[in-house]
């Protein structure tokens, strides 16, 4: 097959006739059945296969639960093996979807852990969700390279995890004094401290955790693009959030900075444990 003109198409991609038009999306609400034996964990990101294309998603939301018995709408927060609900789902690139009720094939998916590679959901699109019209990605001229350049250092992340009680916020005051004495620009993300205030609304369920982790990453994201070297010091325990993460900077150069005390050889780091404010939570 050749098209004209060239277009780049790749495994999972459609090829439509003319008269057809199918609006890739990366929101829609969908039914979905829950199969994994732990509950669903809205804002963690999981994997959507649908055919041979997948994305990392996020449900975002929860609208209710179905009762299997009568049919009614229950409100809920997660959903159990062999439950089943109303879910909205936001993918980290667009995918084309189509309504179940249109098209079995295009509109059906499976959600798959990213850990143990389990499949652990199956769903039906219901419509997609449409992003208001006026929004539109800017592109400036002043970048991350250029505010990096202007001062004179390599923008990064440093993520530091550990249980609480542990010593990330100690190391990272010691690290953030060091740097500065080496004229780096840097900021600390403390996990306390961003609790205080943006976190504020978040507890310590398994889903606030996620999501805990995905905001500060975000955040953290914006500050490497204006040219600091991040410095992470939060309780991140699941490693499914902390692979997101990862993925969040997946543009960024994590290379190699050097101190005086301590010395820090990776992005992430765990520490000792020392006597816990949370005894129950276990890093993963």
């Amino acid at each position: 097959m050749v098209l004209t003109p060239e277009v780049d198409a790749t495994r999972g991609d459609f090829i439509e006739g003319a008269d057809d038009f199918t609006t890739p999306a990366d929101r829609f609400s969908a039914n979905l059945v829950w199969l994994g034996e732990e509950e669903l964990i809205h804002s963690r990101s999981y994997y959507l296969i649908n055919g041979s294309s997948m994305v990392a998603a996020t449900i975002t939301t929860i609208r209710h639960r179905i009762d299997i018995n009568n049919g009614e709408h229950e409100s809920a927060r997660t959903l159990a093996m062999n439950e089943i609900g109303l879910v909205e789902i936001a993918t980290d690139s667009p995918i084309a979807l189509t309504k179940y009720s249109e098209n079995r094939i295009s509109g059906n998916f499976v959600i798959v852990d990213r850990v143990s590679l389990n499949t652990i959901g199956a769903g039906m699109v219901v419509h997609t969700l449409r992003r208001a019209s006026n929004i539109t990605k800017h592109d400036y001229e002043i970048n991350k390279a250029t505010r990096s350049q202007q001062k004179g250092q390599r923008a990064k992340v440093i993520w530091m995890t550990g249980l609480s009680g542990s010593g990330k916020s100690t190391i990272a005051n010691a690290l953030e004094k060091e740097l500065f004495t080496k004229g780096i620009h840097s900021y600390v993300l403390d996990g306390d401290n961003l609790r205080l205030g943006l976190n504020k609304d978040l507890g310590f369920t398994k889903e606030d955790r996620a999501e805990n982790v995905r905001r500060v990453a975000e955040v953290g994201k914006l500050m490497v693009d204006a040219g600091l070297v991040v410095i992470v010091a939060l309780v991140s325990p699941f490693k499914v959030d902390r692979d997101h993460a990862r993925e969040i900077f997946a543009f960024l150069a994590l290379g190699r900075i050097t101190t005086s005390s301590p010395t820090l050889n990776s992005p992430w780091l765990t520490v000792p444990a020392r006597p816990r404010k949370f005894s129950a939570l276990e890093i993963s």
